[in-house]
């Protein structure tokens, strides 16, 4: 091959052995050997070396060597599509990570922030927080308001209120003990619901002894309840302004319980549930 002979050519020309050109080269005799018999080929970077070290243009040490000319040419192309893909890897990259960077400020910004406001308007309601991160409190009267976990995980990928609930159950039946899954209740409660879409709802449950079981509950549309059923449903929307003047006498008398604790506990918590969440 015409290059192994330039190279043969160049290291007689410069009177050096040929280990002392591999051992200028960092690689072996063999190696130099393999060269000017043509049986392998420096590598492009060794090449250039090679023409600056010894004043040699690349024309004139490939010059006529066609197989090794297509040789580097690949490397070259290949190297530049080495060279695009890396620079395309690192655009898509530093745009995730700014991406997750943002998000990362956002996320905690929002959950510190809403949080810490959270937690103080909850103390000062005096609502306890159990493990599940809930918060639960009971008042006088068999009165018991919750609320669920109200923030979004880490990986929602939601800067907002998982759950913009809150909850109330008015005990209204005397408690109940039956043998099921040695579970405890009580045969009858209102609930109120202020919901996620703006939305009181103010309910009537019944339940019945499971030992003493007759299927004589029916729900709100009439139908058979098992054990358990829902038997009256009012629903307004979530305004202060409109729940004063809800006729609570009325709905107290529907739903047997006194009117003054439904007034009380459908206004306190709608003050609540603004204050919470507004």
């Amino acid at each position: 091959m015409r290059l192994g002979k330039n190279i043969a050519k160049i290291r007689k020309d410069n009177n050096l052995t040929q280990d002392e050109l591999a051992e200028k080269y960092f690689v072996t005799r063999q190696t130099i050997s393999n060269w000017e018999i043509g049986k392998s080929y420096p590598d492009l970077e060794t090449l250039v070396k090679i023409s600056n070290d010894f004043n040699v243009s690349l024309d004139i040490l490939l010059k006529e060597d066609d197989e090794m000319i297509k040789k580097i040419d690949n490397e070259v192309k290949g190297s530049k599509k080495y060279k695009n893909i890396t620079k395309y890897f690192l655009i898509v990259f530093s745009i995730i990570f700014l991406a997750i960077f943002i998000y990362l400020l956002m996320y905690f910004n929002f959950k510190n922030n809403t949080i810490d406001r959270f937690n103080n308007i909850a103390q000062n309601y005096k609502f306890i927080k159990d493990i599940d991160g809930r918060y639960q409190l009971n008042k006088e009267n068999k009165i018991i308001y919750m609320i669920p976990n109200p923030f979004p995980d880490f990986l929602d990928f939601k800067l907002d209120y998982k759950d913009k609930s809150l909850y109330c159950i008015i005990i209204t039946g005397n408690d109940l003990r039956y043998n099921f899954d040695n579970g405890t209740g009580w045969s009858s409660e209102i609930r109120l619901h202020w919901t996620n879409d703006n939305k009181l709802l103010i309910e009537s449950y019944a339940c019945e002894d499971k030992n003493n079981f007759s299927s004589s509950l029916k729900d709100v549309k009439g139908n058979e309840c098992d054990y358990y059923g829902l038997i009256m449903q009012y629903e307004i929307e979530n305004n202060i302004e409109k729940i004063i003047k809800i006729d609570f006498n009325d709905l107290s008398g529907k739903l047997n319980i006194d009117e003054k604790v439904l007034k009380d506990t459908a206004i306190n918590g709608t003050n609540m549930y603004n204050e919470l969440y507004k």
